[in-house]
């Protein structure tokens, strides 16, 4: 996520204390939740996932080289966040062969001097730390699959890589190999890479990682206003005010994969004001939206999709409030998916440059989204 990353950094704010007491004062959110009204449900989420998982393989993928293509009908070789992507998204379609291919090219990415992965085929230290957490995702899916274990302990290896990029002077995860900025995103898919190791292989170190993750999080970046997540922070202390739904979204997915083994904290709360905060409580008014739809591309707004679905299927909701919360997130998740759906079904087919769906990370994270939907809604 090198460009976009960078992008954010351009405004920073002015230095603020390393650790404010910020993170009890998340979770007490409530206010009234207007009702999202969902269209007629038409299409199956299914039939729709298991359509773009055929047309991701069979655009995107190189058979003659056996490794993906970054743009369809071209043969320049993709970077790593995007063939993360797409793998992670062929092995939630569950298929063997393809899983496998997915997963063995991972292996041209592994850098030749130290355990991560290169963000692209040079094997260098040129690594990003929310990429290779992607890759760790992917990995643990594929094991899911195959039930091989020397993907799991690949997976591991490089989780363990991970860990060692905190920042020796403010904490955190460094966004990028040997480098000095924290980024929300590489901190918060940190803790949900520990959380799906955790989820196959029980070791608490890999809870007591993640909960340092979010805990430093909401001490150093949740914005004192208006709650939502501030982008990153630098070793001077300035904080970079930027707030993007991708990592609104890994932060749901890890509070709501962290309530299933520690309840020291209400990670249920925080969630869910995360959730009801970012969708305006039903308004959907707020900065992640324009004209009542969410303002970012799939490929940055597929984990916040994520989130959503991951509060709906891995928690329950305790109480009137949180109801009514839990049922504007899944009408939400119908609405938005059904609006893709209709602007971008012709891209169903395979490669169009209709709304961008030529590239690999835009096909392979439209992908997901309708796979994130399916767990909750099995029809749109």
């Amino acid at each position: 996520m090198q460009f976009w990353a960078l992008l954010a950094t351009v405004s920073l704010a002015s230095a603020v204390p390393t650790k404010v007491d910020k993170r009890d004062t998340l979770g007490n959110y409530t206010t009234s939740i207007k009702a999202v009204q969902t269209p007629i449900p038409t299409v199956s989420t299914s039939e729709i996932f298991d359509e773009l998982s055929l047309n991701l393989w069979s655009t995107f993928w190189d058979t003659s080289h056996n490794d993906w293509v970054d743009v369809c009908g071209a043969t320049n070789k993709s970077h790593l966040w995007s063939v993360a992507v797409a793998g992670r998204a062929i092995a939630l379609g569950g298929d063997d062969s393809k899983t496998q291919k997915a997963v063995d090219i991972f292996s041209e990415y592994k850098s030749a001097s130290v355990a991560g992965y290169s963000a692209t085929q040079a094997k260098d230290t040129d690594i990003y730390t929310d990429d290779d957490a992607q890759v760790v995702w992917a990995l643990v899916d594929a094991y899911n699959v195959l039930g091989d274990k020397t993907i799991l302990d690949e997976a591991i290896a490089l989780h363990e890589f991970i860990e060692n990029q905190k920042n020796p002077q403010i904490g955190g995860i460094t966004w990028n190999y040997q480098g000095k900025y924290v980024a929300l995103i590489s901190v918060v898919e940190a803790a949900l890479s520990a959380l799906k190791i955790y989820e196959v292989k029980q070791n608490r170190k890999l809870i007591d990682f993640a909960k340092y993750c979010l805990g430093w999080t909401f001490d150093n970046l949740l914005d004192p206003e208006n709650k939502f997540i501030n982008d990153g922070k630098s070793t001077d202390g300035s904080v970079n005010q930027g707030k993007l739904t991708y990592t609104v979204g890994v932060a749901m997915s890890s509070l709501a994969y962290l309530l299933k083994w520690d309840q020291s904290e209400d990670w249920l709360a925080k969630a869910v004001e995360l959730g009801v905060r970012s969708l305006g409580g039903g308004n959907l008014d707020s900065q992640f939206f324009t004209d009542g739809y969410i303002n970012d591309t799939p490929d940055h707004s597929v984990y916040f999709y994520a989130g959503l679905a991951d509060i709906l299927e891995l928690t329950s909701p305790l109480g009137g409030y949180q109801n009514d919360a839990y049922g504007l997130f899944k009408n939400e998740l119908v609405r938005e998916t059904r609006h893709l759906y209709d602007q971008y079904s012709s891209v169903l087919n395979g490669c169009q440059k209709k709304g961008g769906f030529n590239s690999l990370l835009n096909y392979g994270s439209l992908t997901q989204i309708f796979y994130q939907v399916n767990r909750v809604a099995p029809r749109i």
